[in-house]
């Protein structure tokens, strides 16, 4: 019995339907084939063929043969698919790309992207997974790639309509693979290349298809039988039934012998058959067939490019004909040289897909630059808005090609000339809507390479377009540009730490996707992205409302169906939540969010039963190991990353994949890190070296930029560890790796991200010369990190290279001031506070408050060493001011400490410039905020600043001869002195105070 059946839409017959075969690891068939054929029959007509028993191996030949007119490969990826050893990848996916059969991945998993093209090729596929919410959906994606590779059914009926005549032919099931011959050798010759020769299809299951027989044998000009001894052996259908019908209807009959079989047994079973002729001898097959057809026109429409196309589609999908890949392709080119656009689209989709040829991206966007012109000659001849249209639609499936190709400079090219067609007229209302999408995407690219301004400029025309947009012309198509160009705004300005900008964007997208058909999960992932940005704002609250109600979003999902995928939203949830507690030093909440998800994802692997599910255990894992080590529970911390490593070293066991590897590294760093707490140096170190040499094995097999810079992350921990043990050298060696091998990537891609690793490799190196008092090195490594944050600044122009520099010119500038070189360090420090101050007014917030007010203060302290007094009183009076606004927006005992601290060095230059009244002013500033501080936090910090607060009153009140004050203030700063060195007597320097405040109390 056949182990090949056929699922179709509603169970009707797979006759003349596109040809699919499903292709799964054995332990999937069952999971995924009845979702896959679901989302196959709502997106196009056709007929899904599978192995009823696929965990069995085929006799030889019998798979391969079964499958050579397939039309489509459907392929639900798994892990268990790409990292076993099984049938479906190693035999089917392999024979289709062999014969160029179309592949279809569909990918279940998270995670697998690139150990599917690692392993499998670059193969387009499709994830329903994607949380891009301005992709286009996958449904409609799936539709797309279905209708480019399967015809519909009025273009198969005008394929059929393409034929000269039609033969039947009639074959015993088991002779397939003569039927196939006999196909092939009519069509050897050429008057009868459109001639149409109708089969029971190769795996059509079962023989009761009596009226599709009918219909076919009424409209044959021909019945043509495949004669061999399985003709006469037994009783079959074809003796029964096919040749009787056709005896009857009168039907001309070829009869071909394949293999010699009994003449005596054939004309006694099969009625007034004529002599069977033997088909391989090229006259006798030649003259047969011109005798049964004579009548007929046959290639009467020769040189005809649309018949060409035509049949070429036939022989391309076997409709009515054997597949011969090779002629179709013939014909089609042959059409698309001719400049039919219906051909030269297909050939774009048969180069993208490898259909009847081997993929080819380069020749897929040849043809599709071909399809452009053409269609831009026709619009010029006979413009109409249809042709229009057609124009546009095309050069953005141009700009996707050249995009996804990575030939970014094209693509801007090909879409450059959109704009300039689309600007020629204004008598089509969509062109608004083609000029606004025309220039998101060339601030997509923009935006790709780092040009963030020029991604703006784009980006703001392409939403003055948008409002041009009818409001008749389509409501969805304009809702979907502000959608997109929102996010895109969104992401640009969080590329450019822009964040409350962000923020706005991202929730006019929303308040879009909340009257938008694509609602429910886009929309979580949204609210999640608001709510990170929210918590980078520090507006914790706001992001706890944005996570809740993602929260509850992915709640309600999976009440309403408990799949595997809504578990994993559902952990993602949690996850944010857990991040947003850790951001508000609430460890323990981040803890019980980060258990919910970790119990989550162990459901998620149970359920799956996949390498991806397991992974996502490990990841939550780590998670709750980071708290419990911010929590200084070690022994809790260990066990979440042993169990981790522990998890990690059984997938790369069972899956050694290149993310495996670097799992992996990561648990190991974890486990390290928590040796090096506990001081087990020995430990550390054994976890750091295995880290390295991961790396190291990884980088030989895969010298990839990503792997290399793991590698140099690697010398980092290792420099890190050797520092802490004060063994200053060996740090300094293993630093020296780190910056070779960010110096090799700068040399294979100078990007930004190749640039600023560098950059914070020059930091550490500078760091640690410094501590070894190696000023010479120190000075030239800030040097070389504040050219290339220079480098990187000119290529950005964004917050963030701003920011990165600014750091930089401080620490040059320290480094200068402490080589006595105060005038060299004062122009670095100008040159931070001037960046700085662009940051803050961009973008005003906690964080870049706090940047500039370090800023400044290092600018004071270099004109204070300079004798610039006034200079410094300034600059700390900037200080004091950002800090008493941090303070008022976020009350806390660290900002107290800092606006304390600013106000006392501004009294101090007060005291320098004889402005004593003035100074006497700052300190009574200073010591109502040390009040404020003990308030909140009582501690040995607060109360050392209020006492020191009291001294300088005291001592100032007595120079400005205001001895009750004075002794007001003394008395003050003794009281709080006395009990603070009891208790702290390890604080000399107080100790120290209390004893001169004494002294001024009993002078006074």
């Amino acid at each position: 019995m056949s182990r090949f059946a056929c699922n179709t839409p509603g169970g009707a017959s797979p006759q003349g339907l596109g040809r699919v075969w499903f292709c799964a690891h054995a332990e999937d068939h069952s999971t995924y084939f009845d979702p896959i054929c679901d989302e196959l029959f709502a997106a196009a007509r056709c007929a899904v063929y599978y192995d009823t028993d696929p965990a069995t191996t085929f006799a030889e030949g019998e798979l391969y043969e079964a499958l050579s007119e397939i039309n489509l490969f459907v392929i639900p990826i798994t892990s268990r698919f790409l990292l076993t050893e099984n049938r479906a990848r190693c035999e089917e996916l392999a024979y289709a790309q062999k014969n160029h059969i179309p592949i279809l991945p569909l990918l279940q998993e998270a995670g697998l992207e690139s150990d599917f093209n690692r392993l499998c090729g670059e193969i387009q596929f499709l994830d329903k997974n994607d949380t891009d919410v301005t992709a286009i959906p996958y449904a409609e994606k799936l539709s797309r790639f279905l209708s480019s590779v399967l015809l519909k059914d009025e273009q198969a009926a005008e394929v059929r309509a393409a034929f000269d005549a039609y033969v039947f032919l009639s074959y015993r099931k088991k002779d397939r693979r003569y039927a196939q011959e006999l196909m092939r050798l009519i069509h050897n010759r050429d008057f009868c290349r459109d001639v149409a020769i109708w089969y029971d299809e190769f795996l059509t299951p079962g023989e009761n298809f009596n009226d599709a027989i009918a219909g076919a044998l009424a409209r044959c000009d021909l019945f043509a039988l495949a004669v061999t001894p399985n003709l006469v052996c037994e009783k079959n259908y074809v003796q029964t039934t096919e040749y009787p019908a056709a005896h009857r209807a009168g039907k001309r009959i070829l009869a071909a012998e394949l293999l010699p079989t009994d003449r005596a047994a054939l004309r006694a079973q099969y009625e007034d058959i004529p002599t069977p002729i033997d088909p391989r001898t090229d006259g006798g097959l030649t003259e047969a067939l011109r005798q049964a057809l004579s009548g007929l026109s046959l290639r009467h429409r020769e040189g005809d490019p649309r018949q060409d196309f035509l049949i070429g589609l036939a022989y391309l999908g076997g409709i009515d004909v054997e597949v011969d890949r090779e002629r179709a392709v013939a014909l089609i080119t042959l059409a698309g040289e001719a400049g039919l656009t219906e051909a030269i689209g297909k050939l774009v989709s048969m180069y993208r897909a490898g259909e009847g040829v081997p993929r080819d991206q380069d020749r897929a966007i040849l043809w599709q630059r071909r399809l452009v012109e053409r269609l831009s000659a026709l619009f010029a001849n006979d413009p109409s808005e249809e042709r229009a249209r057609r124009v546009t639609d095309e050069h953005g499936e141009l700009y996707d090609m050249l995009y996804e190709a990575h030939r970014y400079r094209e693509a801007v090219e090909e879409t450059n000339s959109l704009l300039a067609f689309a600007s020629s007229t204004e008598d089509y209302p969509f062109f608004f809507a083609v000029r606004s999408h025309a220039h998101r995407r060339i601030g997509n690219i923009e935006l790709t390479e780092g040009r963030f301004e020029e991604a703006e400029r784009r980006y703001r025309l392409a939403l003055s377009e948008a409002e041009r947009i009818p409001e008749d012309e389509n409501a969805t198509s304009k809702k979907n540009c502000y959608l997109q160009l929102y996010i895109k705004l969104g992401d640009l300005a969080r590329e450019r730490r822009e964040l409350q900008q962000a923020k706005e964007y991202f929730e006019k997208a929303l308040a879009i996707l909340s009257s938008h058909s694509r609602g429910g999960r886009s929309r979580s992932i949204l609210l999640g992205r608001l709510g990170t940005t929210a918590m980078k704002l520090g507006n914790h609250e706001e992001a706890q409302a944005y996570y809740e109600e993602a929260l509850e979003i992915d709640l309600a999902a999976l009440r309403e169906q408990a799949t595997p995928l809504a578990k994993r939203d559902l952990s993602i949830s949690y996850d944010r939540l857990g991040n947003l507690a850790r951001a508000r030093l609430r460890q323990k909440r981040a803890y019980e969010y980060y258990s919910k998800a970790l119990a989550l994802d162990r459901e998620y692997a149970e359920d799956t039963g996949t390498v991806s599910g397991v992974r996502a255990v490990s990841l939550s894992l780590l998670r709750v190991g980071s708290v419990a080590f911010d929590l200084e529970d070690y022994d809790a911390a260990e066990a979440a990353f042993t169990e981790c490593l522990t998890i990690r070293r059984r997938i790369l066991a069972t899956a050694p994949t290149l993310e495996a590897t670097r799992d992996l590294v990561s648990a190991l760093s974890w486990l390290g890190r928590v040796a090096a707490k506990r001081t087990e140096w020995a430990k550390a170190e054994a976890y750091f070296k295995e880290e390295l040499e991961l790396n190291l094995a990884l980088a030989s097999k895969s010298p990839i930029p990503e792997v290399i810079r793991d590698l140099g992350i690697s010398c980092q921990r290792l420099a890190s560890l050797a520092r802490g043990l004060g063994k200053h050298r060996e740090a300094m060696a293993y630093l020296k790796k780190s910056e070779t091998i960010d110096a090799m990537l700068l040399d294979m891609s100078r990007t930004v991200d190749a640039m600023r690793d560098m950059s914070v490799t020059y930091d550490l190196i500078c760091s640690l010369a410094w501590k070894m008092k190696d000023y010479a090195t120190a000075q030239e490594y800030a040097e070389r990190e504040c050219a290339l944050d220079r480098e990187i600044l000119s290529i950005t122009d964004s917050p963030a290279a701003r920011s990165d520099l600014s750091t930089s010119c401080i620490r040059l500038g320290d480094i200068k001031a402490h080589l006595g070189l105060h005038g060299e360090a004062i122009e670095y420090y100008d040159e931070a506070v001037a960046l700085c101050l662009d940051i803050y007014a961009k973008n005003p917030s906690f964080y870049t408050r706090r940047e500039l007010s370090s800023a400044c203060s290092n600018r004071a302290y270099a004109a204070r060493e300079l004798g610039d007094h006034r200079g410094a009183r300034d600059y700390y009076a900037r200080c004091a001011a950002l800090w008493h606004e941090s303070f008022s927006e976020r009350p806390s005992a660290s900002t107290a400490g800092s606006l304390v601290d600013a106000l006392f060095r501004m009294a101090q230059d007060e005291v320098a410039l004889s402005r004593l009244p003035q100074a006497l002013s700052v300190y009574r500033r200073a010591y109502d905020v040390a009040v404020k501080m003990r308030q909140m936090k009582d501690d040995t910090e607060a109360q050392c600043r209020a006492a020191r607060a009291q001294e300088r009153i005291g001592y100032l009140s007595l120079r400005l001869d205001e001895r009750e004050a004075a002794r007001e203030a003394y008395t003050a700063a003794r009281d709080i002195l006395t009990p603070l060195v009891e208790e702290h007597p390890e604080l000399t320097s107080y100790t120290t105070l209390l004893a001169a405040v004494k002294r001024e109390l009993a002078d006074l």
